[in-house]
C-alpha cells in the first residue's frame, strides 16, 4: 500500500478495523479543529480524543461560518495548520460531522503541500 504519510489507510480510516469520524471540533476558547475520532467517542463530553488533527485558525467569507467548513471544506484562504497525530482537546462546544467534500478538501491540502496550509499568507 502506498501512503502519503497521514495515515489516510482504510484500516484507519473508513475501514472495517477501525472506524474513523472526519469532523470539525471547536472549544469554549474559540479553537476549530478538524480530524477524525473514534466511533466509540460521544459528543456529550467535555474532553475529546483526535487523530490526525490540524487547527484552522482561519476561514475566509465564502464560508460564511464555521458550518461551512464542515460543508464544504477549507477554501483558497484559509489557514489550516500543521497535522499531530493526536490531541486530547477540553472544554468541547460542538463536534460537526464533516460531509464527504469537506474531508476531501481538508484532505487535498495536506497531499499538495505536505501539510495542511491552504491558500496565502
Amino acid at each position: 500500500m502506498i501512503s502519503d504519510g497521514f495515515n489516510r489507510n482504510p484500516a484507519v480510516h473508513g475501514g472495517s478495523i477501525n472506524k474513523k469520524i472526519a469532523v470539525v471540533v471547536t472549544t469554549k476558547d474559540r479553537g476549530v479543529f478538524f480530524g477524525y475520532i473514534s466511533k466509540e467517542e460521544t459528543a456529550n463530553q467535555d474532553v475529546l480524543r483526535m487523530t490526525d488533527t490540524a487547527m484552522v485558525t482561519y476561514w475566509s467569507a465564502d464560508l460564511k461560518n464555521v458550518l461551512g467548513l464542515a460543508a464544504i471544506g477549507p477554501t483558497p484562504g484559509c489557514k489550516v495548520g500543521y497535522e499531530v497525530p493526536a490531541i486530547t482537546l477540553h472544554d468541547i462546544t460542538s463536534v460537526m460531522e464533516v460531509s464527504p467534500e469537506a474531508e476531501a478538501a481538508f484532505n487535498a491540502g495536506r497531499a499538495a503541500n505536505g501539510y495542511s496550509l491552504i491558500g496565502n499568507d
